[in-house]
């Protein structure tokens, strides 16, 4: 599973670092689930149900330690990301994202799963240590 950053996130790391304008990276960032490709913008990603509203699903919070060092342009997560428990069924997910809040907020970068999987009650979706690259290339 490879990502790439959302438009947003884009726009903040040009005027970084060509504009010198700051940026403050938020912590810590969720990864969350979607039945659908959010897009660059983020705006048709469908998560499995509003995080908190039912299911048991919500995004899991990610550290700067959930990830090893970058190396030739893209890093991977170094620690084994787990969701909780679904008590009713998620649907078919196919994309990962990162945003910066536990509801709502920016999407920091996104990703097609290599093999979409259907999530039923009593599923536990994890992503091992090493399944989610995130990619400069």
């Amino acid at each position: 599973m490879a990502g790439s950053f959302g438009d947003t996130v884009e726009n903040y790391a040009l005027n970084h670092i060509f504009r010198r304008v700051t940026w403050t990276i938020a912590t810590p960032m969720y990864v969350a689930l979607s039945v659908a490709a959010p897009g660059e913008s983020g705006s048709t990603a469908s998560e499995p149900t509003t995080p908190g509203s039912g299911k048991n699903y919500a995004r899991v919070a990610i550290y700067s330690g959930t990830w090893n060092a970058a190396v030739g342009g893209s890093l991977d997560n170094a620690l084994a990301i787990t969701f909780n428990e679904a008590s009713a069924d998620w649907g078919t997910i196919s994309h990962f994202m990162v945003y910066t809040q536990s509801t709502a907020g920016t999407m920091i970068c996104w990703g097609s799963l290599d093999t979409a999987k259907t999530i039923s009650s009593n599923d536990t979706p994890r992503f091992a240590a090493g399944d989610l690259k995130i990619s400069l290339d």
